[in-house]
């Protein structure tokens, strides 16, 4: 913190060490008793070597002292507009407040929230069961509709015999509110509970945040559910929220990528290496670089060959990487038809959790925070040779044993106590 004078304060945020700036970021400060008053503003400042520009910025109260004075701040700024910043409270109106005024705007419907924040539209329903659709971003469709998923497991004995079913639900919403909006950002908060289509049955109540910000393309979501279910009954086993996504263009041109903890993993949906016919190598190695390919057959007998092979080519429409442990994931991958197995793709200890699913208009990119800490997590892309793929991200993924809810003993156990002899 450096003082400004007597009365005035200020707080420097710079950038950390190995650290690059990238989007948003939201950071917190303090201030001493009674420097800055109740209905204070604040103007948040990058600095460099020449002059101080103020960039768009939101602020909130989250703290006062007992005189009523502030003093815990939360700000939200763009990291590209500077590496250091300088948040100044102001205790009167400045004009200068009005040169960041921004162009993120939400209007209200009888069914839905609107939001234009630049590159990024987005609407969010206030009913039924999609969290959010109809993304674009500098007018492509990203997004078409999100929803949640639940799975539980319900267990019985007959005649001996372990009887395990699965029973989907879907999230249905019942209120949705803006819980923060400023000229940087909007945060929704949108409250239900998964709801059965087979039994009507309404289990586990649900609250998802979704921040969108002004012209980023990342959307941020904030997933919490209760546990209202019976411990003795019902059973975990899957967890996770879904988006579907429209896919264009060829199979040899469609393409995912999961981070893993040496690089990424990246296939084709068709890959284009077969030696009968025999693919040109440049059409290949343009191919797995992740390159769109252009193949005209009617003049280039290479290209013919190659859209030839495609044909004959699996198609692999699913893939799943699931974090089982907090030392191993694993890739697998699977074509359309259900009666066909996986194959394995790959092994290791940590993925970041995130994957690009691309076409040829464009990719979309979905990650997790703390992914492999919170194992055990999936990511699954699916229908990726249909014209709608969707993508799941499984907090609780259902390729393991379900989550257990019982307790572990059906009586109190005493503290053993420990005796060291020599």
């Amino acid at each position: 913190m450096e003082m400004k004078g007597q009365t005035v304060q200020s707080m420097t945020l710079h950038l950390m060490e190995n650290r690059e700036a990238y989007g948003y970021t939201t950071w917190g400060c303090m201030w001493e008793k009674g420097a800055v008053l109740k209905d204070a503003s604040f103007n948040v400042y990058a600095k460099d070597s020449t002059k101080n520009k103020i960039v768009p910025s939101q602020s909130r109260i989250t703290a006062y002292w007992p005189d009523g004075s502030v003093k815990w701040t939360a700000h939200t700024a763009d990291s590209k507009n500077g590496e250091i910043f300088e948040v100044i409270p102001v205790n009167e109106y400045v004009s200068s407040k009005k040169d960041m005024e921004s162009s993120l705007f939400v209007k209200e419907e009888e069914d839905a929230y609107i939001v234009d924040a630049g590159c990024v539209h987005a609407v969010v329903p206030k009913s039924k069961n999609v969290i959010l659709r109809d993304v674009t971003v500098d007018g492509c469709v990203q997004v078409t509709d999100a929803d949640l998923v639940l799975q539980l497991e319900e267990r019985s004995v007959k005649d001996g015999v372990l009887i395990q079913k699965t029973v989907p639900y879907t999230g249905e919403i019942e209120s949705v509110s803006i819980e923060e909006q400023g000229p940087v950002r909007v945060t929704f908060c949108l409250r239900g509970t998964h709801v059965s289509h087979a039994n009507d049955r309404r289990v586990l109540p649900f609250v998802i945040r979704e921040t969108i910000y002004l012209n980023s393309t990342k959307i941020d979501f904030e997933h919490t559910f209760l546990f209202d279910g019976d411990e003795k009954k019902d059973f975990l086993k899957g967890l996770g929220v879904r988006f579907h996504r429209p896919m264009k263009g060829e199979m040899y041109n469609r393409h995912i990528r999961f981070g893993t903890d040496h690089g990424s993993f990246h296939e084709e949906m068709v890959e284009l290496l077969s030696w009968r016919p025999r693919v040109a190598p440049e059409i290949y190695d343009t191919q797995t670089k992740g390159q769109m390919l252009y193949l005209d057959a009617d003049n280039d007998q290479a290209a013919a060959t190659a859209i030839e092979a495609s044909k004959h080519m699996p198609i692999w429409s699913r893939y799943v990487l699931c974090q089982d442990s907090a030392t191993h994931f694993s890739i697998k991958k699977k074509i359309v038809n259900p009666d066909c197995c996986y194959i394995e793709g790959l092994h290791g200890m940590r993925a970041p959790g995130s994957v690009n699913i691309a076409d040829e208009s464009g990719s979309f990119s979905l990650s997790s925070k703390d992914f492999w800490q919170k194992y055990p997590s999936a990511v699954e892309a699916g229908d990726l040779d249909q014209d709608n793929a969707e993508v799941i991200f499984w907090l609780w993924c259902p390729q393991v044993e379900a989550m257990d809810f019982r307790h572990y003993a059906d009586q109190a156990i005493l503290r053993p106590i420990m005796r060291a002899s020599m």
